[in-house]
C-alpha cells in the first residue's frame, strides 16, 4: 500500500524508496499514537509503543532492500527457480530405496552428498578429490569440479611474500590456480578484483615441478580483523585432467603461514567449498532432508517436536 501505483520497485529510485520508506514509517508511528491512546490500556502502552517502534524501524529498511536491482532480479526468476528445485527434490526421493526400512528410517545423516555423488547427477561429479603418499611426497590429487580447497592465511597489506608450491599431472591443458582472496566460506561472484593470483602449467611428464613466485599483497589484509578474512584457495582449472599439488608455502622472514602445506596430515587445516554448484550437497527442503535422512519415523519424530514447541 506504501508503493506508487504508478511505478514499481524496478523503477524506483534509491532516493524515491527511501522517501516512501520514511512516509510509511511515520505513518505507523502517527497511526499507533492516535489510536494507542484509545484502545491501549495505561499499563500496556510502554510495550505497544516498542512494538510499534520496531516495526517502524523494519519498514524503513525493507522498502528500499526489496526496491533494489538485486531483490527485483531475484523476484523475476522465482517461477523458473521453484522448478529447479521441485526437479532436485524428485532427484533426491529417487535415490531411496530398494528397501522398506530405508523408507520408513531413512538413508542416514548426511547421506545425500553421498549417494548423489554416486548417481553421476549433475556437473560436480568429478569434484573429487583424494590423498596420496610415495617414499618422497605426500600430496593431494585435485579433480575437475568447480571447487576450492581453502585455508586461511594472516596477511599483512603492502608485503612481499614468496609462494612455493609443486605440481603434477599426466595432461598438457591442466592448469593449477592458487589465489588469495578477502572472503568468508563463499563469494558471490566470480569477479574479485582485489584477489592476488598465481597460476601453473605443469608439464605432461608425470614428474613433480616446482613453482616459485614473489607476489604482493597489496590491500588484502587492511581491513583484519574487522573486514573479511584473507582465505588461500586451491582450484585445479581444467575442466578434463586431474592434478597433483603438494609443497604449498607462503613465507615471509622465513615463517611459513600454511598449515599441512604438503598434506601429509590428510586435509587438516584445509576446507572444501563449492562457491556455485550447490544442489549436490544438500536436498534444499527441510521436510524432505528429514525424509530422506531419517525416513517417516524421522518426519513424525520433527513434526511433533515442531507441534510441542508451537
Amino acid at each position: 500500500s506504501c508503493q506508487p501505483q504508478n511505478s514499481s520497485p524496478a523503477t524506483e529510485g534509491g532516493a524515491a524508496a527511501l522517501v516512501w520508506a520514511c512516509a510509511c514509517s511515520l505513518g505507523l508511528a502517527g497511526g499507533a499514537a492516535l489510536l494507542g491512546g484509545r484502545i491501549i490500556l495505561p499499563e500496556r502502552r510502554i510495550g505497544a509503543s516498542v512494538a510499534l517502534i520496531l516495526l517502524a524501524a523494519v519498514s524503513l529498511i525493507v522498502i528500499p532492500a526489496t526496491g533494489g536491482y538485486r531483490m527485483v532480479e531475484r523476484f523475476s526468476t522465482v517461477s523458473s527457480d521453484s522448478l529447479v528445485r521441485q526437479d532436485h527434490w524428485r532427484d533426491a526421493l529417487r535415490l531411496m530405496g530398494p528397501d522398506l526400512t530405508d523408507y520408513v528410517f531413512g538413508m542416514g545423516l548426511g547421506s545425500f552428498p553421498r549417494l548423489n555423488f554416486r548417481s553421476g547427477i549433475g556437473p560436480e561429479v568429478n569434484g573429487g578429490y583424494l590423498y596420496g603418499k610415495s617414499a618422497d611426497h605426500t600430496w593431494i590429487t585435485l579433480g575437475t569440479g568447480d571447487f576450492n580447497l581453502t585455508q586461511r592465511v594472516p596477511l599483512q597489506p603492502h608485503t612481499k611474500y614468496r609462494l612455493t608450491f609443486m605440481t603434477r599431472t599426466a595432461d598438457p591443458q591442466a592448469i593449477v590456480s592458487l589465489k588469495f582472496c578477502p572472503r568468508l566460506i563463499l563469494i558471490s561472484d566470480r569477479y574479485t578484483p582485489e584477489c592476488v593470483e598465481a597460476v601453473a602449467k605443469p608439464p605432461s611428464t608425470q614428474e613433480w615441478t616446482p613453482t616459485d613466485v614473489e607476489i604482493d599483497s597489496g590491500n588484502l589484509g587492511r581491513d583484519v580483523p574487522f573486514g573479511w578474512p584473507i582465505t588461500l584457495l586451491l582450484h585445479n582449472a581444467s575442466d578434463r585432467a586431474s592434478v597433483d599439488i603438494t609443497g604449498v608455502h607462503l613465507t615471509r622472514a622465513g615463517t611459513d603461514l600454511v598449515a599441512n602445506g604438503d598434506f601429509a596430515a590428510g586435509g587438516d587445516h584445509w576446507l572444501m567449498i563449492s562457491d556455485f554448484e550447490h544442489l549436490p550437497w544438500h536436498v534444499k527442503n527441510l521436510y524432505v532432508a528429514v525424509f530422506f535422512e531419517m525416513g517417516a519415523v524421522g518426519v513424525a519424530i520433527f513434526v511433533l517436536a515442531y507441534l510441542v514447541g508451537f
